[in-house]
């Protein structure tokens, strides 16, 4: 084998999609594979983005969000990917400058922005008018969620002390995340339907 210095150009030139080296002795159509390999064994995944605004369809959103929660420090990335989904319609909406989770703050914050929200109170649904956190990037959003919700935080006991993934939904839920009594099977339903996803695409590879 040979050793590749990614800060390098490469010798052979040859490049895979992410422009990291293939091998000089496969045949043409295995050296962008190759180049994938090397990528993936160095902690690069050549299918993921590098920023939100780069993820063109669900999936590739789920994966970037599920990427950023466990470099975040979050014991169920896939959660947060989940409420991603759920409280920004899938990134199409916002609640606060690059706020995708619904994260309220003080009434005196000056970093936020206020907007009218629906409340489950006493069996019905109301209007209301709540601070939303400001964030100056998608990544901090997270990392703000990850401490504040899955790390313990004060008294808190956060959501990573969970024994699993349904557990920390009742981390959440017990907590005070959301006041919608169906936010769990809503959450459910997501983490499901990726998860059906993922097992689609994982198909054998044949050269």
């Amino acid at each position: 084998y040979r050793m590749i210095d990614l800060t390098k150009e490469p010798e052979n030139n040859l490049q895979s999609s992410l422009n990291v080296s293939g091998s000089p002795y496969l045949a043409g159509n295995l050296q962008a594979y190759s180049g994938q390999l090397i990528a993936m064994n160095v902690g690069f995944d050549p299918n993921l983005p590098l920023t939100l605004e780069e993820a063109t369809d669900d999936n590739t959103r789920w994966n970037w969000v599920v990427d950023q929660a466990r470099k975040a420090g979050a014991q169920y990335p896939e959660l947060i990917a989940a409420q991603f989904m759920l409280e920004s319609g899938r990134g199409a909406n916002v609640s606060g400058t690059h706020n995708y989770f619904g994260l309220k703050t003080t009434a005196t914050d000056p970093d936020s922005t206020w907007l009218e929200t629906s409340e489950y109170k006493n069996g019905k649904w109301v209007k209301v008018m709540a601070p939303f956190k400001n964030f100056d990037s998608p990544e901090a959003a997270i990392q703000y969620l990850s401490r504040l919700w899955y790390k313990d935080f004060g008294a808190y006991k956060g959501a990573n002390n969970a024994l699993d993934i349904n557990e920390a939904i009742g981390y959440l839920v017990k907590g005070g995340y959301a006041t919608d009594p169906d936010y769990t099977t809503k959450l459910l339903k997501i983490l499901q339907e990726f998860e059906k996803a993922k097992s689609k695409q994982k198909q054998p590879i044949t050269v």
